[in-house]
């Protein structure tokens, strides 16, 4: 049988800046982000989700917790800002999310995979748009 592929696309908001970068984007900004987790597989064929490699639900329930963990919060290299920032934006209660790597989309990318590979054994690819045009792809 032939091997078919599906997708499943989810969007937030999350402010970041790469503090290494030599033009604007090494200032605080935000994105509308998508990504989109693609999945390969046979089709089932047999009980509620015959004629499908993965129930579209499914895909969307395992991937929601992480994005909304990331919805409107602000996604930052740890050590990158001086520690009375974060002390500020923690007593604030800001929500952020410190990473171990430079929030770009390519690193999102991987972040992503790595994060839902356990739960959706079938992703092939994971996409994320930081904006409509720029886009960053990782393929285990």
């Amino acid at each position: 049988m032939n091997r078919l592929c599906c997708a499943k696309r989810l969007e937030w908001d999350m402010a970041h800046f790469l503090p290494f970068h030599e033009g604007p984007c090494h200032n605080v900004h935000g994105h509308r982000y998508r990504v989109e987790i693609a999945v390969e597989g046979e089709l089932v064929t047999a009980g509620p989700t015959a004629g499908m490699i993965l129930d579209f639900a499914d895909l969307k329930g395992a991937a929601q917790d992480l994005v909304d963990s990331l919805d409107h919060s602000f996604m930052y290299q740890r050590g990158s800002l001086p520690k009375k920032v974060e002390k500020w934006l923690n007593k604030e209660g800001m929500k952020t999310c410190p990473t171990s790597f430079v929030p770009t989309a390519e690193n999102l990318a991987i972040y992503f995979y790595e994060q839902l590979a356990e739960s959706i054994p079938k992703i092939v690819r994971v996409t994320i748009w930081e904006t409509p045009t720029s886009w960053a792809s990782f393929q285990p």
